[in-house]
């Protein structure tokens, strides 16, 4: 098997036709989130499909289930905790068994180590922007030798 990289360029970043229609895969960071909110993201309706303008709320992978949609609106309208977990437990299981999200081990952050370069900073994790090392790279400055 050969693999094939493919970078979207930035013009296409909000082109959501070609992000929901691409064949490939998504490599993203996610959180865990079993809020009913979180949850409801992996529902059909919340794919990005040609019936609401490839306008994803979540369901980037455009995977539609009506038992996966049933299991998400037992979870999200099911008050007990016992009985919520349970039912949490069956969305896990289907998502599992169909691969719908493939967990990794590590979330992986190439960084660079360099006595040559100033103003190399860590990237910003903590807040809503998310970057690599490079974002600042406008204001590197190279060390005299």
């Amino acid at each position: 098997m050969t693999i094939h990289f493919v970078l979207i360029p930035a013009q296409r970043t909000g082109d959501a036709e070609y992000r929901a229609t691409y064949p490939s895969f998504d490599m993203a960071q996610l959180a865990t989130d079993v809020t009913s909110r979180g949850v409801q993201r992996y529902h059909s309706s919340a794919a990005g499909v040609v019936e609401n303008g490839y306008q994803s709320r979540g369901n980037e992978s455009r995977y539609m289930s009506a038992e996966l949609d049933t299991l998400i609106e037992r979870y999200v309208t099911t008050v007990p905790h016992p009985e919520r977990t349970q039912v949490l437990g069956q969305i896990v299981h289907h998502q599992t068994s169909q691969v719908l999200v493939l967990g990794l081990a590590f979330a992986l952050m190439p960084t660079m180590v360099s006595g040559r370069v100033r103003n190399v900073t860590a990237g910003n994790w903590g807040g809503a922007v998310r970057s690599s090392e490079a974002w600042n790279v406008h204001e590197w400055e190279q060390e005299a030798v």
